[in-house]
């Protein structure tokens, strides 16, 4: 295990490796651990020799990491389009101004998790709370291409 500069200043000649990074936070301060395991190691067995199909091992372990990732929290943004505005439209915007936006909007919600939007949703109000309804999946080569449609082309 190694640390600090000593982590920064070691370089990995071994080849091909897997290479995990856990991120930890606390309410203070946050970091990282990398995990790096050459793959001479990962596909060695335990006695050394060539990789032998251990199910039940395999199995556990998928199980172990699996329940891990899934105890890990996101912090997650839910954003929702406004305008299309002009960068000089955006210069003269002025404090306490309004800005419209199109009816649509709040059923083109994106919500996304450090920097990447997963599901296109819908905000809503339920008694004092807001609230984000999910309507389906993130496509990204979908949205590429309905940006560059002119805004209402296609859209049903």
């Amino acid at each position: 295990a190694m640390s600090g500069i000593e982590a920064r200043r070691h370089v990995l000649r071994d080849g091909a490796a897997i290479r995990i990074v856990l991120g930890i936070s606390t309410p203070v301060d946050s970091g990282s651990i990398t995990v790096t395991m050459p793959q001479r190691i990962v596909l060695a067995g335990r006695d050394g020799t060539a990789s032998v199909s251990d199910d039940d091992h395999n199995t556990s372990w998928r199980a172990r990491f699996s329940e891990e990732v899934m105890r890990s929290t996101v912090a997650l943004e839910a954003t929702m389009p406004l305008a299309r505005l002009t960068l000089g439209d955006l210069a003269n915007l002025e404090v306490g101004q309004v800005i419209d936006f199109e009816e649509t909007a709040q059923s083109r919600a994106r919500l996304g998790a450090r920097g990447q939007t997963l599901f296109v949703c819908e905000f809503g109000k339920l008694g004092q709370n807001y609230t984000v309804r999910i309507r389906h999946p993130f496509d990204a080569g979908q949205d590429f291409i309905d940006g560059l449609m002119p805004a209402g082309a296609g859209r049903a």
